[in-house]
C-alpha cells in the first residue's frame, strides 16, 4: 500500500492511476473520463468509511489528526483501487508523516506555507509542486519505524487511501484536486464513468459476469484474490466477453 503513495517521488504529472492484479479494464481508456479538464481535478469514487472504519480510525491516530475544519467525519470518505491520485497530495501525505516523524529531513518549505499558496489560488497546485517542495531520502529509523517496519502491531494499521484523504481534509485541499465521479460528465460522454462496478471481493458472493460489466460503461472491473477464482477461468470469461486480447 506504502508504494502507491511513495512512488509520488517519481511522478512527473499532475495525477496518476493506482492499479492492481486483480483490475480488469473494461473499455478504451480516454484521460478525459477520470480528468476534469478545466478545472485540471480527478474523480474519485466516494466510499463511506464505515466500510474499513479500522483503516480510517488508525490513519487518524497515526497522522495524529483528529478534528476537521471544513467538514464533518461522515462525509469524509474515498474509495479503493483503483483511484486516481493527485501527485501533489500524495507528496503532501508523505510530507505530514515525515514533519511527524522524521523532522531532520522535513521538506524546505513546510506544508502551512504550501497551504496559504494553495488558499489563494487554487489551480495552481499541481503546476508549480516540485519547485516548491524538495523531498529527501526518507531514512530516519523513527520514520521507518512508524510506518513502514511496524504495520499492524499496536494498532498501526492503514491504507494508503485513508492517508492520502485525511490528508488532504486536513490542509482543506481535497476539493481543489478532486471531483465526485457522480458529478463529472466528460465531454465525450453522456453519463459520469464510474471507476468501477460488478466487483467481486470474497468467494461465496455471485460469480463475476463479464457481459454485465462490459456493457457497464464502467472503466473497470475488480475481482479480488478473496473471490478465489482461478486466473485461467478469469481470462476465459474475460476472451468470452472481448474484454482479453488473445495474445
Amino acid at each position: 500500500m506504502a508504494i502507491k503513495l511513495l512512488v509520488a517521488k517519481m511522478i512527473t504529472t499532475d495525477f496518476y492511476l493506482t492499479l492492481d492484479a486483480d483490475v480488469i479494464l473494461l473499455r478504451p481508456f480516454d484521460l478525459s473520463y477520470i480528468i476534469h479538464q478545466s478545472s485540471n481535478r480527478a474523480i474519485y469514487r466516494y466510499e463511506s468509511r464505515s466500510v474499513h472504519e479500522h483503516w480510517w480510525r488508525g490513519s487518524e491516530s497515526f497522522l495524529k489528526i483528529r478534528n476537521f475544519p471544513s467538514s464533518s467525519q461522515s462525509m469524509i470518505g474515498f474509495g479503493v483501487t483503483p483511484a486516481v491520485l493527485s501527485t501533489f497530495g500524495s507528496l503532501l501525505a508523505l510530507g505530514r508523516i515525515q514533519q511527524l516523524y522524521c523532522p531532520v529531513n522535513i521538506a524546505s518549505n513546510s506544508t502551512s506555507e504550501f497551504h496559504i499558496a494553495v488558499d489563494s489560488d487554487p489551480f495552481l497546485i499541481n503546476s508549480e509542486v516540485n519547485n516548491t517542495m524538495t523531498w529527501k531520502d526518507y531514512t530516519c529509523s523513527a520514520y521507518l519505524d512508524h510506518w513502514l517496519n511496524n504495520f499492524g502491531h499496536h494498532d498501526n494499521v492503514w491504507s494508503e487511501y485513508t492517508i492520502y484523504r485525511l490528508t488532504l481534509e486536513y490542509y482543506e485541499v481535497f476539493h481543489h484536486l478532486h471531483v465526485n465521479e457522480d458529478e463529472y460528465i466528460p465531454s465525450i460522454s453522456s453519463s459520469p464513468t464510474r471507476l468501477h462496478c460488478h466487483d467481486v471481493w470474497f468467494a461465496d458472493a455471485p460469480p463475476w459476469d463479464p457481459f454485465l460489466a462490459a456493457s457497464s460503461g464502467c472503466l473497470f472491473s475488480v475481482v479480488q484474490s478473496t473471490a478465489r477464482v482461478s486466473v485461467s477461468k478469469l481470462l476465459q470469461a474475460c476472451r468470452s466477453a472481448g474484454l482479453c486480447p488473445l495474445s
